[in-house]
């Protein structure tokens, strides 16, 4: 095989995709040597414009050193694993364009302008972003702990390239807070209706330390704490214990799974299994479950009295309506 169709071979081809892998590894290491042993009187202007042998020897020596270097479906396109200061792990997409001209296809964080810059080897990319990686420890961590202790309404996927969360306060209210690089609350505001939201909001943005963490900040300034745990965290089943008499059998009591009660004073109706999903068993209140999913939908009032969403617990195909 002459050289111009070896490098086609290897910069063109599907044949290593979804590498490293026990049978194609082995092969493109044999194609990289035998393309860098090749020898020709005109090799310069053979590989100009096609491939360096920097490039070809810095994928040899990270795939022999067992480096996290994975290939898509050429070996033009490349994803590494970069681990930050705290040993999280970020995946870094780039693509081999031309001789020292490697470009960032696609990373999970916010927009840098390094993301736009041409760099001359993976060397080059790997130390620039693990240098900028390590900028973003605390924004990193203000989201890991978001994530962890408050409900997300949006966005509906979470991930680091995402700077921003709405936060459910109740089934009427969320909050939305973004985060900075230095890992700051931001452009904080409410969501819906809840006066008794805001007004807690207009005084505790006055007593917001950034000294302590975001999920601090919020629960001072509405005093979450003394809210039902499906506020916090993910929706959770809870049956109450009830005093009973000797020698009697204790009831079976359901409550709603998002407000937590059983009867509520300014509405009537008991909990019911409303969802659809015979292995969900959860019960609602219909007003609470209709509010839940309005509010799920971005607050917009329901054609003709019906909602349809996720089932809060099991997130099966719902519906509910008004009355």
């Amino acid at each position: 095989m002459d050289q111009e169709k070896m490098i086609q071979e290897i910069f063109e081809s599907e044949k290593y995709k979804s590498l490293p892998a026990e049978v194609s590894l082995p092969a493109l290491l044999k194609d990289i040597n035998a393309l860098l042993q090749y020898k020709v009187d005109n090799m310069e202007s053979v590989l100009l414009g096609v491939v360096d042998t920097d490039f070809l020897d810095e994928v040899r020596n990270n795939l022999n050193d067992l480096l996290p270097l994975y290939f898509g479906k050429t070996i033009r396109d490349l994803k590494c694993i970069i681990q930050d200061d705290t040993f999280r792990e970020h995946e870094l997409y780039f693509r081999y364009n031309g001789p020292k001209k490697l470009s960032v296809s696609k990373i999970s964080i916010p927009y840098s302008p390094l993301q736009d810059q041409v760099f001359s080897s993976i060397k080059d990319i790997i130390v620039t972003f693990k240098k900028h990686l390590n900028t973003l420890l605390n924004y990193f961590y203000q989201l890991d702990r978001i994530d962890r202790f408050c409900t997300i309404m949006e966005p509906k996927e979470l991930s680091f390239k995402h700077d921003h969360r709405r936060i459910l306060l109740d089934e009427r209210t969320w909050l939305h807070i973004e985060v900075t690089p230095e890992g700051l609350g931001t452009n904080i505001h409410l969501v819906g209706q809840g006066k008794q939201w805001n007004e807690k909001l207009q005084q505790g943005l006055l007593a917001w330390d950034h000294d302590k963490d975001i999920v601090d900040n919020i629960m001072a300034v509405f005093d979450i704490m003394n809210f039902p745990a499906s506020t916090l965290n993910k929706i959770v089943s809870i049956t109450p214990v009830v005093p009973k008499k000797a020698d009697e059998p204790v009831a079976d009591i359901k409550v709603c799974n998002i407000c937590l009660c059983v009867e509520l004073p300014d509405m009537s109706g008991i909990p019911q299994p409303l969802c659809q999903n015979i292995l969900c068993g959860i019960y609602f209140h219909r007003n609470c479950l209709f509010q839940w999913l309005v509010a799920s939908s971005g607050g917009r009032a329901p054609a003709f009295g019906v909602v349809t969403g996720s089932c809060p617990s099991c997130l099966h195909s719902i519906s509910c309506s008004e009355k």
